[in-house]
């Protein structure tokens, strides 16, 4: 795949994590790409965001209401984008300060 300046990008699939109970799990459905949805986590390379999967279940949507307005994904994909939102919200974020403050 080309990427911005014409160089070929290669998209690793997302790292490793552990999950609360130790199990290693790939999020192999989870993928990001530039030139699909701007780089947003995708659902498979789908153009279907995790985002939106996610605001769907916010909002009270069962997985089988999901899965009947959107056909093209499947049941696992769903878990999926749960297990990614967790993952990102195990991140840490550090304050950096500016030199001389």
């Amino acid at each position: 795949m080309k990427g911005v300046c014409g160089y070929r990008l290669r998209i690793p699939p997302l790292l490793q994590y552990r999950t609360v109970m130790g199990a290693r799990e790939r999020l192999n459905r989870i993928t990001v790409d530039p030139e699909i949805m701007q780089g947003q986590p995708c659902i498979r390379g789908l153009r279907i965001p995790v985002r939106l999967i996610l605001k769907l279940l916010a909002s009270g949507k069962t997985n089988e209401q999901i899965i009947a307005d959107y056909p093209e994904i499947e049941l696992e994909d769903i878990r999926q984008c749960v297990a990614y939102a967790a993952w990102l919200a195990s991140e840490r974020t550090l304050p950096v300060r500016a030199s001389g403050t």
